[in-house]
């Protein structure tokens, strides 16, 4: 019997993206989301490929992702904070406050959609 230990990638330490006392847009919120996911992925060492392929989609549409060019669903985040062992709220740590929490209330839901008969 084999035991394997599971080690986490580092944390972002980069400076945090600034805002100019602006409320960011939906393209600078999909750039901070993207970041941290690139960041996650080349720590853990996996090509966009390869990532795409433990998500269920494509290589290049997790560069887009990554770029901030896509959204990440709910579902979608949901499955990358499972493979790269994060929390949800890692990647919505630089976002400001209002839009995370909507951002969370959206995933919420989804899950309860997800269970209902």
């Amino acid at each position: 019997m084999s035991s394997s230990i599971h080690y986490l990638p580092p944390i972002d330490t980069s400076p945090p993206i600034r805002y100019n006392n602006h409320v960011p847009k939906q393209m600078d919120i999909n750039r901070i989301i993207g970041k941290k996911i690139r960041i996650q992925r080349e720590a853990l060492g996996f090509s966009q490929k390869e990532m795409g392929e433990k998500l269920g989609v494509s290589g290049s549409f997790v560069g887009f992702i990554e770029n901030g060019k896509r959204r990440v669903s709910p579902i979608l985040l949901q499955k990358i904070a499972r493979v790269t062992r994060r929390p949800i709220s890692y990647f919505y740590n630089e976002v400001p406050d209002d839009t995370a929490l909507r951002a969370f209330r959206i995933l919420l839901d989804a899950k309860r959609d997800q269970k209902a008969p």
